[in-house]
């Protein structure tokens, strides 16, 4: 072999070494590179597991306090619910108890009250009794301690279109004697009465001397300024309806209502006021007594005189 020859035969074969040291260096570069991607993609998926289970947890988490606030939810209606009938019970309870309390007590009586004196045929008027009256205009008087719930009765009927009238008032025993002597006289000169059988049937519509309420200051006759007459007809006119409904409020009364003879002595009088204090007044209205009843209970007075 010439020399020319032997160099190219070791070219050669340096040239397939370096081929082969080249293809051994690309293997090994693939086999590095591989297992890198391999070892960087397992780090990914355990985030993603752990991240995943943290989400179900989270999930989990959530579902567990929607259930737990559910139940809460309906824990406090079933309180609320129960807190409810408890306090309808309760509310039924106190409302029983307040229907089995004894009602109201009568207001009291005091005697001794001078808007509470009783004068009638049984109780006639107490010797030297004297009474400090007011005008309330022309000859008509009241005792001086009535007089402004009277003007404001009289006034609120006004102003509701009314024309009450006092026709009468305070009357002292010498007035009283007259009318009573006239109404006997009357009686005996119309009905043809004897005197005895007169004055008894007088004394059931102008009370006798001594034992009428006119004395007291405290009553007084109202009527309608287009009605005078004191009968029967008052009852009908505007203004005793109006009196009849409104007089407890200024602490009056009807004095001898209908169906109370037995126990006043007196006939009907639809007419005839009596001042005894708002809360009696209102007692009095409401549980359709007569002041005999209240002051005298079971106290009757005879027809007769």
């Amino acid at each position: 072999m010439t020399v020319k020859r032997r160099e190219t035969f070791l070219l050669v074969i340096l040239i397939c070494v370096a081929a082969v040291l080249a293809v051994i260096l690309m293997v090994t570069s693939f086999s590095t590179r591989g297992e890198d991607s391999t070892g960087s993609s397992l780090p990914e998926s355990s985030e993603e597991a752990e991240s995943s289970e943290e989400a179900e947890s989270s999930d989990e988490a959530e579902s567990s306090e929607e259930i737990e606030s559910s139940e809460e939810a309906e824990s406090s209606k079933e309180a609320e619910s129960s807190d409810e009938v408890e306090s309808s019970e309760e509310a039924e309870s106190s409302k029983e108890e307040e229907s089995s309390e004894p009602a109201e007590s009568d207001p009291p009586v005091v005697v001794t009250d001078w808007n509470l004196i009783l004068v009638n045929r049984n109780h006639p008027l107490p010797e030297g009794f004297t009474v400090n009256t007011r005008s309330i205009g022309g000859e008509e008087e009241v005792d001086e301690r009535i007089y402004d719930a009277l003007k404001r009765m009289l006034a609120d009927a006004r102003a509701e279109g009314l024309s009450p009238v006092v026709c009468s008032s305070y009357r002292t025993l010498e007035v009283q004697t007259i009318l009573y002597n006239r109404k006997v006289q009357r009686l005996i000169n119309e009905k043809g009465y004897s005197e005895d059988k007169a004055r008894r049937v007088a004394a059931k519509s102008v009370a006798v001397p001594g034992t009428s309420e006119h004395h007291t200051g405290l009553a007084v006759d109202i009527v309608a300024n287009s009605n005078w007459n004191l009968n029967k007809s008052q009852e009908d006119e505007p203004e005793q309806k109006w009196l009849m409904a409104h007089c407890a409020e200024y602490g009056f009364i009807l004095r001898y209502p209908n169906n109370k003879t037995e126990y006043t002595g007196i006939i009907y009088e639809p007419w005839h006021y009596r001042y005894v204090g708002v809360e009696l007044a209102r007692y009095l209205t409401d549980n359709g007594l007569c002041l005999e009843e209240y002051l005298d209970p079971g106290a009757t007075i005879s027809p007769d005189l």
